[in-house]
Order: structure tokens, then C-alpha cells, then sequence
């Protein structure tokens, strides 16, 4: 089920989607939600962009998908901790 490319992901989820989405279809949390998603701002944008990520991203389109929406985060993910 993981077919949809990072930037469509990203693209869809905004404008339109993203009214929609938070004034008539946020009444009920999705279930479906990255681990991460408590370290995102948590704006109704991200809760649709995330649950639709995790939907139908693969692994290697949803490190894109961070890399490019939480930047951030990525970089905080992906740090390697010094050897002591």
C-alpha cells in the first residue's frame, strides 16, 4: 500500500485538504500516526500530513517526507551519538 510519492504526500495534504481536514474531519483523532508525531508542532496540518504519511509511505519516502517537512527533526533522528 505504500505507493504515493513524499511530494505528492505533501502537496495533497495542503490548500484545500488542509481546510477540509480541520474544520470537518478533525472531530476524530486518526489512529494511524508516526511515532514521531509528539515531537512535530502538532497543528491540524500535521496531524493529516503525518496519518497520510504513515498510510501510504514507504520507509525511504517517509525519511524524505521528514527530511523535508520537519527538517529539524530529521537532523535530531538521524545524529549518530559520539563514541566515548
Amino acid at each position: 500500500m505504500h505507493w504515493l510519492s513524499a511530494r505528492d504526500v505533501i502537496r495533497a495534504t495542503n490548500g484545500p485538504a488542509a481546510i477540509v481536514h480541520r474544520y470537518f474531519a478533525s472531530i476524530g483523532t486518526p489512529t494511524t500516526l508516526p511515532r514521531f508525531f509528539e515531537s512535530t508542532p502538532q497543528r491540524p496540518e500535521d496531524l493529516l500530513r503525518c496519518h497520510v504519511a504513515t498510510v501510504y509511505l514507504g520507509d525511504r519516502q517517509m525519511a524524505y517526507f521528514v527530511a523535508h517537512q520537519y527538517p529539524e527533526l530529521y537532523k535530531q533522528m538521524t545524529e549518530e551519538t559520539p563514541a566515548k
